[in-house]
C-alpha cells in the first residue's frame, strides 16, 4: 500500500457540477457554487438468520446500497436558480416525471470526477436577501456513482 503525503491533499476550491440529458450528451455547468457535498454510500444489510443458524447468532450478508443525497451550494442568481428550479419541478409533473433523472458530474479541482444519475429532490431560495444570498440545493442519487481519478 502507497503512503500518502500531506502535499496529495486538496481544498476544495475550483470544483464544479455539471448535468446533461444523456451520458454523453453537452453538459451545462453551475456556476456560482459555494460547496459541493458528496453523499455518504451506505451499504444495507439483510438478514439470513434461520432455525440452522449457528451457535443462537444472528447472520447477515451484504444487501443493496444506499447512493445517498449530493447537496450542493451556490451563490443567488436569477438564471441559476430558474435552472435548478426547473430541473425540481420535472419530477412534479407525470408528464415530465421520465425527464427528471440527469447524467451529472462533479469534478474536483485534482479533477477526478464522480459521475452519477440523480434528480433534485430539493430547491431553496435563500433565506437572507442581504450580502451576498446563498441557494441550496439537493440530488438524490440513482444507482451507482463511478469516480474516474485523475490521468
Amino acid at each position: 500500500m502507497a503512503d500518502f503525503v500531506n502535499a496529495d491533499a486538496i481544498i476544495g476550491y475550483k470544483k464544479k457540477i455539471e448535468f446533461s440529458d444523456t451520458l454523453m450528451g453537452t453538459y451545462v455547468k453551475l456556476a456560482g457554487t459555494i460547496n459541493i457535498n458528496l453523499p455518504e454510500r451506505e451499504l444495507g444489510t439483510a438478514e439470513t438468520t434461520n432455525d440452522d443458524s449457528p451457535g443462537f447468532h444472528k447472520q447477515y450478508i451484504p444487501a443493496l446500497y444506499e447512493p445517498g443525497t449530493v447537496t450542493v451550494s451556490y451563490r443567488y442568481g436569477a438564471p441559476g436558480f430558474a435552472a435548478v428550479e426547473t430541473l425540481f419541478q420535472l419530477a412534479a409533473v407525470a408528464s415530465t416525471r421520465a425527464a427528471a433523472t440527469k447524467f451529472w458530474k462533479v469534478t474536483l479541482p485534482d479533477t477526478t470526477v464522480a459521475a452519477f444519475q440523480g434528480f433534485v429532490t430539493r430547491n431553496n431560495l435563500p433565506l437572507e436577501i442581504e450580502d451576498s444570498p446563498e441557494c441550496e440545493f439537493e440530488i438524490q442519487v440513482s444507482g451507482a456513482m463511478t469516480y474516474t481519478d485523475p490521468a
